[in-house]
């Protein structure tokens, strides 16, 4: 197909937005790693992980899914062990309102995680998952690459040095 000169997958709109989606799909991780940089990875990882909120409701709104009741008891408890896990509690029982290190990144993330999850149905319907996935982790991964400081950068070079000597036996 390629030596003939198409392209298996015609330009659309939607190829467009799947670009965008593979480039946005960056942010998410990049505020989760500022998150766990940040603050306990036992408080930020949950509450960035919770985008399953975020995507039911959106799922609700733009794709009319329906939730029986059984369904909509347990996302409650979900928003309050989120709710609960981003609170300082001590904090919290003097009546101050103080959130754990982290908390605000975790939430940024959860946040774009759960409107990419909702947004990804669209491609994923339309090429399938495995094109799909491509496109995603291509796009993610030349996104970091572009906004990589030279610092970061340094920092790859350190870690890859280690890594391969510990792959090698050294």
């Amino acid at each position: 197909v390629l030596a003939s000169g198409s392209f298996p997958i015609q330009f659309s709109w939607l190829l467009l937005f799947t670009i965008v989606l593979s480039i946005a799909g960056f942010f998410p991780f990049y505020f989760y790693l500022s998150a766990v940089k940040k603050g306990h990875l036992s408080v930020v990882a949950p509450i960035a992980k919770s985008a399953v909120i975020i995507t039911v409701l959106l799922s609700l709104l733009f794709l009319n899914e329906r939730l029986n009741t059984a369904q909509a008891v347990l996302i409650c408890f979900v928003i309050l062990g989120v709710m609960l896990l981003s609170m300082n509690l001590r904090a919290l029982m003097a009546m101050r309102l103080k959130m754990h290190d982290g908390v605000l990144p975790a939430l940024a993330a959860s946040l774009m995680w759960g409107i990419m999850y909702v947004a990804w149905k669209f491609p994923v319907t339309a090429y399938g998952p495995w094109f799909s996935a491509f496109m995603i982790e291509t796009g993610v991964v030349a996104t970091a690459l572009v906004l990589m400081r030279k610092e970061d950068i340094a920092v790859l070079r350190t870690i890859d040095g280690k890594l391969f000597g510990i792959i090698l036996g050294g």
